[in-house]
């Protein structure tokens, strides 16, 4: 079935200061150098076949990770804040060091409309965002993941985006195949 996928994700932590097992632990709920990742299976009826040439090898791979991408985000996908300034943003929000509304207000479902744009809600209201996708790296709007591929995942790094009021927040895209009829339901459509 192509362009169906399957429901695996999961998130790795893996912390780069690891002097002890111990301070490794604490430090990768609170580090801002903390990369998390999610790993989405999918399958696909499109076989690669082998090129005399690096270049048209390689302009395949790039295309059939694209298709794979596009396969990912079709069925919907959430995008939500998981870090403020490096602190879990839930617990950063109880302790005051947050706004209240830092995940309430942030967190965007979306879903692919067409090949260039994705249909996505925020607060109650939906909207079209343009949406790019090239070898590594997917952008939607404001955002920009990095993805790679292995095998049949595809996996993509959290991304750090910085505000005016000093605040760093780190963004985690999902899989959230009940996007399309949560995007379609909003009350606003624009």
């Amino acid at each position: 079935n192509n362009g169906e996928i399957s429901a695996a994700f999961s998130q790795n932590s893996s912390n780069q200061n690891s002097s002890s097992d111990q301070d490794s632990q604490k430090s990768s709920i609170i580090s801002s150098s903390t990369t998390q990742q999610s790993s989405y299976s999918y399958s696909s009826d499109t076989s690669l076949s082998s090129s005399t040439t690096e270049a048209s090898s390689s302009e395949t791979s790039t295309t059939n990770n694209i298709t794979a991408v596009k396969n990912v985000l079709q069925s919907g996908f959430e995008i939500a804040p998981i870090l403020y300034n490096g602190e879990d943003v839930g617990k950063a929000m109880d302790e005051g060091k947050a706004p209240q509304n830092t995940i309430h207000d942030g967190v965007e479902f979306g879903y692919l409309k067409d090949d260039s744009l994705a249909r996505m809600s925020l607060m109650g209201g939906a909207f079209d965002q343009p949406y790019e996708i090239s070898e590594g790296i997917l952008t939607i709007g404001d955002f920009q993941f990095n993805y790679s591929e292995n095998g049949n995942s595809i996996t993509f790094d959290t991304y750090e985006k910085s505000y005016s009021d000093g605040s760093t927040i780190t963004w985690q895209l999902s899989s959230y195949p009940g996007a399309k009829y949560s995007v379609d339901s909003a009350y606003v459509q624009n």
